[in-house]
């Protein structure tokens, strides 16, 4: 996942907005911005996700880095979170909103089991 600071003009704030594919490494990415990340009226750090998902351990070590900090996670207006993105991340913000167009796309969580696929049921 790439993450980058952006100036929210409406909100006079500093928000962190996440794309991508979720991969391992982006529980650090991810605390290296929300240092620069100004909060909101409630201490929330916002986080914008859009991701279509990626590695289910990675996501929660990304949880992981949430739980740090507070954190409102949003999927704003023509963008997407599903699998890992939607059922892990989206999930674990404090506050939660889906705006707009903005998609929500659940899935159930599978791990590689030799050359097969086997549900995961710490994700599910």
């Amino acid at each position: 996942m790439d993450f980058k600071i952006y100036f929210q003009p409406q909100f006079k704030l500093k928000i962190v907005i996440g794309v991508g594919r979720i991969q391992e490494g982006d529980a650090n990415k991810f605390l290296s911005f929300e240092k620069m990340a100004d909060r909101d009226d409630e201490r929330f750090v916002i986080l914008v996700l859009s991701s279509r998902g990626g590695n289910v351990e990675a996501a929660f070590r990304v949880v992981d880095a949430l739980d740090k900090v507070r954190v409102y996670t949003t999927v704003p207006d023509n963008a997407r979170c599903a699998s890992a993105c939607a059922s892990i991340l989206f999930a674990s913000g404090e506050r939660r909103s889906v705006v707009g167009t903005g998609l929500l796309g659940s899935n159930s969580c599978y791990r590689r089991d030799g050359k097969t696929y086997a549900e995961d049921s710490l994700c599910n």
